[in-house]
């Protein structure tokens, strides 16, 4: 008997609804490439570009030297013009400390339709937006890994009159930049992110009820529909992504990705990412160390 996918509703988020409930997640880089946001958006999901390396990215894209925040401008409305003008968000994470703020208002001075924000609490975030011309049209949407970590950042936020708009909640299932410091944690059951969405709506709620997001391990049309069931109103996802004709990766890595088993993947410790937070890869990547 085929299986019936149901319609999946739309995602509203400050000023504006996503028509379709996915974002799709941050990979730095150039692995979030602009034809990939683009595209996502372009199919009424949201398309996030990562601010990760960026001016190099872009300046050698369009043969100039652009700075960070002129880099992370010129990407926004290199990825509006492939997604018809659709939603495009920037994840700008918390460890790129050097060009955060000017990553943020690049962003902005793009038109991007959100800021997404982790590696970290994004505790100033809303004050470097409130700076910017377009602070009342742009979404900002901190990722967190549980009800205390979200507490912690709307206590702080609400100093300047601004509470998230949204919240991405990234269970250990993630692909990077994962908020538990060793595997054992990652591991525990009680980590998993059904139960950390309990805690996160709580919290939500008690801020004013903005949407949540689920993140880490949504891969499946039937993923997506247990978030929403859950009562989450949209899923990030990352690696589904990552394989596509428009992802930056390269070849090589699309068919490790494509090839591999489940045994083929490890969350990586020693070092992590350059950020010192653990990650996953495949063991055959040349990220791979023992």
């Amino acid at each position: 008997m085929a299986t019936v996918h149901r319609t999946l509703p739309g995602m509203k988020i400050r000023n504006f609804t996503v028509p379709v409930p996915i974002i799709q997640g941050g990979m730095g880089i150039g692995l979030s490439s602009y034809t990939l946001a683009g595209a996502v958006a372009k199919e009424g999901g949201m398309g996030v570009l990562s601010s990760a390396a960026l001016d190099r990215i872009v300046s050698k894209r369009h043969g100039k030297k652009l700075n960070p925040r002129d880099a992370a401008a010129q990407d926004v409305r290199d990825a509006k013009a492939i997604g018809n003008n659709g939603f495009i968000g920037m994840n700008v994470m918390v460890a790129l400390i050097n060009t955060y703020e000017a990553s943020v208002l690049g962003a902005m001075d793009g038109g991007v339709d959100a800021i997404i924000s982790g590696a970290g609490l994004p505790m100033s975030l809303p004050e470097i937006a409130l700076t910017h011309p377009r602070a009342n049209e742009v979404a900002l949407i901190p990722i967190a890994s549980s009800g205390r970590a979200l507490d912690l950042i709307c206590r702080r936020w609400s100093r300047s009159g601004r509470l998230p708009d949204a919240v991405v909640v990234e269970g250990p299932l993630a692909g990077g930049h994962i908020a538990w410091r060793t595997i054992e944690e990652a591991n525990d059951p009680a980590n998993k992110l059904e139960n950390l969405l309990t805690d996160v709506f709580e919290v939500a709620k008690k801020w004013g009820n903005f949407p949540v997001i689920a993140a880490g391990g949504v891969y499946t049309h039937e993923d997506i529909c247990k978030s929403l069931d859950a009562g989450c109103a949209g899923v990030q996802m990352g690696t589904r992504f990552l394989a596509t004709i428009e992802s930056g990766a390269n070849a090589e890595y699309k068919k490790l990705l494509v090839d591999c088993k489940e045994e083929d993947i490890e969350l990586s410790t020693k070092p992590g990412s350059p950020c010192g937070m653990m990650f996953r890869v495949i063991k055959q990547s040349p990220f791979y160390q023992e």
